[in-house]
Order: structure tokens, then C-alpha cells, then sequence
């Protein structure tokens, strides 16, 4: 969204789906985990490393808590 010019259109629409996810499944879900991910990824292509800790996270401990359920491969590039 970034090259588009839409970056913070995009953060806006992104932590509104997050909101959505929260309060449909609460906080221990894959789907919020998937949320938090997508969040994390946008900080971390703009280079805002610290928003995206933030948000990746989170990510990774609910995808700990959830035997099954396979890391975004692109998490899986950032923390290796």
C-alpha cells in the first residue's frame, strides 16, 4: 500500500479489522493472530521496526499457543 501512497489509509483499515477480529474471537485466536501479523508486516516494510515488535508479538504468541496452526511465512523470514 505504501508505493500506492495509501500506507496510512491502509494502518487505519488494518487496525479497524484487528478491533473486529478482538472482539468476534478475543484475544487468544488465530485469526487475531493473523490480524496482529498483518499489522506488524506493514510496520516493518516501513521501516517502523519498533510498531511492528509491537505487533508481531502478540502475533507469535498466540500462534505458539495454537499446535497446528503454521507462522505467515514472511514472520518467519523477520524472526529467523
Amino acid at each position: 500500500l505504501e508505493e500506492f501512497g495509501n500506507y496510512e489509509e491502509g494502518l487505519k483499515h488494518q487496525k479497524k479489522a484487528l478491533k473486529i477480529q478482538l472482539k468476534m474471537h478475543g484475544e487468544k485466536h488465530p485469526d487475531v493472530a493473523r490480524a496482529y501479523a498483518d499489522l506488524g508486516l506493514m510496520y516493518f516494510q516501513s521501516k517502523d521496526y519498533f510498531s511492528a515488535i509491537s505487533y508481531l508479538k502478540p502475533a507469535l504468541d498466540i500462534y505458539q499457543s495454537h499446535p497446528g496452526y503454521q507462522l505467515n511465512p514472511k514472520m518467519v523470514d523477520i524472526y529467523e
